[in-house]
């Protein structure tokens, strides 16, 4: 019976004791007491082979069914053999063209899961119920990684192992998509080539390079490059014969956060400065004289000064006390350069000048409060290049987002104020007059037009003694707009539509809500380390917020109620499908520190302002609740926030890395309070949206 349900044709010769199984073109072979079975033309020895025991003929199953292509798994507790036919055929590893992403083709996807490895160098990917095709094509192995592949002993289950010279950089759950049957896993760019350039110096990589964080040290002298997320890779040196660099050194600098440093060792007064580089996978270096900053003044909230050269300032803000910082590499005082300025007017106290090591010249200016600035240089009739940096007593940034739908508009500001958004015609515009703020529209840098917007323009004016800041939004076409933000708030957000809706026809919007609890199954997520994994605490706390929001009267749902795996791409296309209100999807956080905690929630590059007022609705609404350590809210390209159609956020509740954290993710207590959490800012998002 065992035969005929794996379709295996049995033939028994008594007279040397050997028994025949063919299956398709396979034939395997075993003689009585052997401890050897023929497979084809291989001989394959095994723990036990054919034996008789009692008139009973016992034969190694799982090494007989498995050469015919079935998967095994072996469950000690219960003493039982699991046979599975292969779901799932890996039919080739290979790199995508830019050499950041890793395709896993497949003619369907298994339950699967990046495992941890303690070797950085290493990374291991499970994938459930599969094998490799027989046509199998390993287009991954190179000078820099080596695949290799492993049937899981005892388990349906195999491994897909890369090891790199350097330290794999994997970008977590958001380097992983789903598309047409494949795994991809994408990667930081890596370094490609350091080269000396027609008097200048290229950085490149494979991919977009961050800006560096650069530093001038001395003795020898030498800049240093701090470049986030660049991963270590055989890169192309050339520095060729030049009067600038003596050597240049790489190292991977940090892993979490990934950090690529290169040292470049200057020779003898020369000097490098960073141009204006634009985002792209070149940094360059130019040669640059040393400047001379002289002429600083303060008039009319405007730091004032000059240097002999053009200059690329590192600006940044302090807190406690609050002040500007202004760092010019390269750079020293004029003999008459003031060491320091009083000023105490406006939101500016005083202007300090100092040499902050032998290379760089530090201005700092001391601030009664937080402030936006904007820095803008020119070169005078004079020869000398002119500075200012404007000051603004409140900060102001105006962003534009467009998408397939609509344009969306989100304007964030220092504090929370009161505002007011009206729509004008002939010619079709949005105005948005905000009070309670001083903005001085000269240090806001304002977007440039896009989508449905064909210019935007800022001013002020007074009104019954009250002064307001206008924002002015001129639309190259007007359907209807949506404001999605509260008031007072300190974000402001709008979505003009981009097609008319009929009323005739119009739907009411659907309150469904897609809860969404991370991992599941096969993947169990993070593990704590009492052993807590956390696609229980996902459900334990998605459980929750769903029975909450079925109480209140919403129609929840979620993607899944039981520990099974659900694919990323399956999950996606559950809300999609159902024409989901809203989507949240519940995680546990994890790092290689476990110092790493508190409370952090995503959004989507690639979504609208609904998505960033929901995710900060939930952040809120986490920090008030669980007073954890406070990670804000921030953008990432989850596949299940990236590509669902509705207003998404990705919630990572606690570190489960974190033992304090962990002992609270395994309370029931802190469960309820994580999920009402959820469930109130859920219900006040759809109340804002009058829903």
């Amino acid at each position: 019976a065992f035969a005929d349900e794996l379709d295996i044709k049995l033939n028994w010769i008594q007279s040397i004791k050997t028994l025949t199984l063919e299956k398709y073109d396979k034939t395997i072979k075993m003689m009585l007491d052997s401890s050897y079975i023929q497979v084809d033309s291989d001989a394959i020895q095994v723990k036990a082979g054919m034996t008789m025991i009692e008139g009973h003929t016992y034969i190694p199953v799982r090494e007989v069914v498995e050469n015919f292509g079935y998967l095994t798994s072996y469950e000690k507790e219960s003493n039982t053999l699991y046979i599975y036919k292969a779901e799932a055929f890996v039919q080739e590893v290979a790199w995508q063209e830019t050499g950041e992403k890793l395709v896993i083709k497949m003619n369907k996807i298994t339950p699967y899961r990046i495992n941890n490895s303690s070797d950085p160098r290493k990374l291991i990917i499970g994938i459930d119920r599969a094998i490799l095709d027989q046509d199998f094509i390993d287009n991954v192995t190179n000078s820099n990684f080596y695949l290799e592949v492993n049937k899981i002993s005892g388990t349906a289950r195999l491994e897909l192992i890369l090891k790199g010279k350097y330290p794999i950089p994997f970008i977590n759950e958001s380097g992983i998509e789903e598309n047409d049957g494949n795994i991809i896993i994408s990667f930081a760019p890596g370094l490609k080539s350091i080269n000396w350039n027609q008097g200048k110096l290229d950085i490149t990589a494979s991919g977009k390079l961050n800006k560096p964080e650069i530093m001038v040290l001395n003795d020898p002298k030498r800049m240093v490059l701090d470049f986030p997320e660049l991963m270590l890779s055989d890169f192309d040196l050339d520095l060729k014969e030049n009067e600038y660099i003596k050597d240049v050194r790489v190292s991977q600098f940090k892993y979490e956060p990934l950090v690529l440093r290169v040292v470049i060792e200057l020779k003898d007064g020369k000097y490098l400065q960073s141009i204006n580089n634009e985002e792209g996978k070149v940094f360059t270096l130019r040669p640059a004289e040393r400047t001379t900053i002289r002429d600083l003044s303060f008039s009319g909230n405007t730091i004032n000064f000059k240097t002999t050269g053009p200059i690329e300032p590192d600006l940044f803000t302090l807190n406690n006390p609050e002040r500007l910082v202004i760092n010019i590499i390269n750079a020293v005082r004029a003999d008459d350069l003031s060491a320091r300025i009083d000023v105490d007017q406006g939101a500016v106290k005083s202007i300090r000048t100092a040499r902050f090591n032998e290379e760089t010249v530090r201005i700092v200016v001391d601030l009664k409060e937080k402030t936006g600035y904007n820095w803008k240089q020119s070169k005078g009739e004079d020869g000398l290049y002119h500075h200012k940096i404007i000051l603004a007593s409140d900060f102001c940034s105006v962003n534009l987002i467009d998408l397939t739908d609509s344009t969306d508009i989100n304007i964030e500001l220092s504090k929370s104020v009161d505002y007011d958004v009206k729509k004008f015609s002939y010619p079709d515009r949005l105005v948005v007059d905000i009070a309670g703020i001083n903005i001085d529209f000269d240090t806001v840098d304002l977007p440039k037009a896009t989508g449905l917007v064909s210019e935007i323009r800022g001013s002020q004016y007074m009104n019954q003694g009250v002064e307001y800041n206008r924002i002015v939004f001129d639309l190259n076409q007007f359907n209807s707009y949506k404001v999605l933000s509260e008031k007072p708030g300190e974000i402001i957000t709008i979505t003009l539509q981009k097609q008319k809706t009929s009323e005739s026809v119009k739907e009411e919007p659907g309150n469904m809500i897609y809860i969404d609890p991370g991992h599941g199954g096969f993947d169990p997520g993070a593990i704590g380390n009492s052993g807590l994994e956390e696609k229980a605490v996902n459900l334990a706390i998605a459980r929750q917020v769903f029975e909450i929001l079925q109480r209140n009267g919403y129609n929840a749902k979620m993607t899944r109620e039981e520990d099974v795996f659900i694919s990323l791409k399956e999950r996606v296309q559950m809300a999609n499908q159902a024409g989901a209100r809203i989507f949240v999807s519940i995680h546990s956080n994890s790092s290689s520190k476990k110092l790493s905690e508190g409370t952090e929630v995503y959004l989507a590059p690639n979504k609208n302002g609904e998505s960033l007022q929901l995710a900060r609705r939930i952040y809120k609404k986490l920090l008030a609740d669980l007073q954890l350590f406070d990670r804000g809210v921030r953008k990432e390209n989850f596949y299940v926030i990236k590509y669902t159609d509705m207003p998404a956020a990705l919630v990572e509740v606690a570190f489960l890395s974190n033992p304090h954290e962990e002992s609270l993710l395994q309370s029931d207590l802190f469960r309820e309070k994580a999920a009402k959490a959820i469930a109130a800012a859920i219900s006040e998002f759809l109340e804002i949206a009058g829903e």
